[in-house]
Formats: structure tokens, C-alpha cells, sequence
């Protein structure tokens, strides 16, 4: 009988040190994922870019411009477009796979009329940046980054030392 109320506290103790070794390694998973969320932003801080022409269904181009700024986590953009102003701001994250994510917390449009003459692909794909929640992914392109769900590329935007 000793022997049988040994082997049941081995036992017991084998199931608790598996059980505070798999307790170990979820812990170093989540702090391993918390600090490539803290590390991972940082590598895109700085000033960015997009400008270019847009060619509407009526045959109009229109010239649009954006800049956007990721600082610690977070990202500010303001697109113009001739009277037409929207700003952008919100979180910097990243999904499973490792892509950039941009979340919309805060926006606003100035002076987006009906007659504006944007159409509505392009509305829509501002209107898409401009919501609360959505969420923007970023793919690497070249040294740029390109918004899939927006269909604009970002290029790191150098400032000349004066």
C-alpha cells in the first residue's frame, strides 16, 4: 500500500509540472506577442506619402495628395483633394501574418460636397478609410507600403535638412 500512495503522489506532481510548464510557455507567448506588437510598429515611424492623379468614370482626372504620419503606435493622414480635406487617425497594429494594420479611431471631412466631383469608387474608398473600426492593411511594396483596401501605395516622405 506505500508504495501505491507514492506512486499516486508522483503521479500528482508530474501532472502539476506539466501543468506549471504549459503555464510558462503561454505566458512567454503572450509577452513574446506583446513585445513584437511594441517592437514591430516602430519600424514603419515617420513621414508618408501619396500622390498622384485619379481618372473618374466621367473622364475627369483629379489631382489627389495624402500624407500620413505613424508615430508610436499610432497614425495621422490627411487627404486632399482640390477643396476637399479628410483627416484620419487611429492605431498601428498588426495581424497574424505580420502586415501592418491601421485602425480608424478619429476623422473628419471638410467641404465634401455633392458636386465635388468626386465618383463613387473614389468616395467610397475615402468614405472606407474615413469609419470608425475599419481597418487598413498594409503590404510591403518595394521600400513603400501599399493599403489594399484603400488601393494606394505610401512612400517614406524625406525631409531635406535646411
Amino acid at each position: 500500500m506505500p508504495e501505491l500512495n507514492l506512486r499516486r503522489q508522483v503521479g500528482a506532481a508530474r501532472r502539476c509540472l506539466v501543468i506549471s510548464l504549459f503555464g510558462l510557455i503561454c505566458l512567454a507567448l503572450a509577452l513574446g506577442m506583446l513585445w513584437k506588437h511594441a517592437h514591430g510598429t516602430s519600424a514603419i515611424d515617420g513621414r508618408y506619402a501619396s500622390s498622384g492623379q485619379v481618372l473618374l468614370g466621367n473622364g475627369k482626372v483629379l489631382e489627389i495628395a495624402q500624407t500620413t504620419m505613424f508615430h508610436e503606435g499610432r497614425f495621422y493622414s490627411m487627404i486632399q483633394q482640390d477643396a476637399n480635406i479628410l483627416e484620419v487617425s487611429g492605431l498601428v497594429g498588426s495581424d497574424l501574418s505580420g502586415r501592418f494594420q491601421l485602425q480608424v479611431e478619429e476623422n473628419s471631412i471638410s467641404n465634401l460636397q455633392a458636386d465635388s466631383g468626386l465618383d463613387s469608387e473614389l468616395i467610397f474608398n475615402l468614405l472606407y478609410g474615413r469609419q470608425r473600426g475599419a481597418r487598413i492593411t498594409l503590404e510591403p511594396l518595394g521600400g513603400c507600403l501599399y493599403g489594399v483596401e484603400t488601393r494606394q501605395v505610401f512612400c517614406p516622405r524625406h525631409l531635406r535638412n535646411r
